[in-house]
């Protein structure tokens, strides 16, 4: 079953090495590697949550802010978001 879900999500440009962390009011944080210039950042946290959670992923608002959010299509079993890989921090 698909389904397409609003998520709030604080980006962290530059950061040494690539990661999402759910945070507590269930927002998403990510460290992305890339600088927030020329849309740089934005495109690495796309990709970066495309590649968690196996789906597509838009920015919605927030293209020159940290504070994002972003639309993803993502795919729902038993009621629980299933990801990719176990490198993302839930």
């Amino acid at each position: 079953m698909d389904d397409n879900m609003i998520v709030n999500v604080r980006v962290v440009p530059n950061a040494k090495k690539r990661r999402i962390q759910l945070m507590p009011d269930g927002s998403l944080k990510a460290w992305v590697m890339a600088p927030a210039e020329n849309g740089r950042a934005n495109a690495a946290l796309l990709e970066a949550l495309s590649a968690e959670f196996s789906c597509g992923a838009w920015l919605v608002s927030g293209a020159k802010s940290r504070q994002k959010v972003v639309e993803m299509d993502v795919h729902f079993a038993d009621g629980k978001m299933h990801q990719k890989s176990s490198k993302a921090r839930f």
